[in-house]
């Protein structure tokens, strides 16, 4: 996990829920939006092999915990809501700031929900393609570019979606993407 985060916050995440990382102003909107992006740890393939050591040496997870990658979501509120949840513009990750869990703040249980496909987010203008981490090229699924999208959505159990990069997947494996169940459970840490 990343060396900015404070230890509390990096406890938190072990637990596997959503955690509030920012909020700012949404200088985009005309609205009075802000925008929270919103953290959660999540199980990752094995990228196409079943060895979580694979996985890592292939830069799919760290080393400090493997077999899981961190993933993150912008979400927008209204200011006047924000601010009633007592949501103020800043980082949460660092020393002495609040933990705040997104199942408190919607008083509902929250899950972010990964999706690789081959499509662009139209409305993300600058959204790049996924990249293998160590070597910087292009992932591709079938000849063409590997895109993630997350979104926030009510529930403990989301079923993500992985596609298996081409240069990533063996002869024998009969479908190269991976959908996984996943639970948002309480880890002792």
């Amino acid at each position: 996990m990343s060396e900015q985060y404070s230890k509390e916050f990096k406890e938190a995440l072990k637990t596997n829920k959503v955690v509030l990382r920012k909020i700012w102003v949404n200088q985009n909107s005309s609205k009075n939006q802000v925008s929270a992006q919103f953290i959660q740890r999540v199980k990752i393939p094995t990228q196409g092999t079943p060895n979580a050591l694979i996985g890592f040496a292939q830069g799919g997870s760290t080393i400090e915990d493997p077999g899981y990658n961190l993933v993150t979501t912008i979400f927008s509120f209204k200011k006047e809501v924000a601010d009633k949840l007592g949501l103020s513009s800043g980082e949460y990750f660092e020393q002495g700031s609040p933990i705040k869990y997104a199942n408190d703040i919607f008083s509902t249980p929250v899950s972010i929900k990964v999706t690789e496909n081959i499509t662009k987010n139209p409305l993300a203008i600058s959204q790049e393609p996924k990249l293998n981490p160590t070597s910087g090229e292009v992932l591709e699924y079938d000849g063409k570019p590997i895109y993630r999208h997350t979104e926030l959505v009510e529930g403990e159990s989301v079923n993500h979606t992985f596609l298996v990069a081409d240069n990533q997947r063996t002869n024998s494996e009969r479908s190269s993407i991976t959908t996984m169940a996943a639970a948002n459970q309480d880890v002792d840490a």
